[in-house]
């Protein structure tokens, strides 16, 4: 933790300060979800393509994401992608969320994500 303090009156001829704690986290991982309905898609024109489109953007989306909070390097993206046949998929999106287990590590990436197989769903991994 580290305490910083700045004067919040500036000009004003005062030695008004605010001071404040700021917390720093050292390591931490972003879980995000999301699902594609075939029968939306179908009635709004999304297609093949644009699946593609939408894998490649979360696949590369720290690529070039870099500020003092987190140099160079320091953001990784594992994409995890399950697709099932027919309109209503193998089972629930909620469910297949769940099929997703992620556990802090002390080792770089800092994090295990265990996908769990879905009857009838191929999973695949991007790194």
């Amino acid at each position: 933790m580290r305490t910083t303090s700045c004067n919040v009156n500036e000009g004003k001829g005062t030695d008004s300060n605010t001071i404040y704690n700021m917390y720093m986290m050292k390591r931490g991982v972003y879980v995000a979800y999301g699902s594609i309905f075939p029968s939306l898609a179908e009635k709004t024109g999304f297609n093949d393509s644009d699946v593609e489109l939408v894998k490649e953007a979360l696949k590369t989306l720290f690529d070039f994401d870099i500020s003092a909070s987190r140099p160079s390097g320091s953001m990784t993206s594992t994409l995890y992608w399950w697709e099932h046949g027919g309109k209503q998929g193998a089972m629930p999106s909620a469910k297949v969320f769940r099929t997703l287990h992620v556990e802090a590590s002390d080792v770089y990436p800092y994090y295990i994500a265990s996908p769990e197989k879905i009857p009838g769903a191929k999973l695949e991994i991007y790194d």
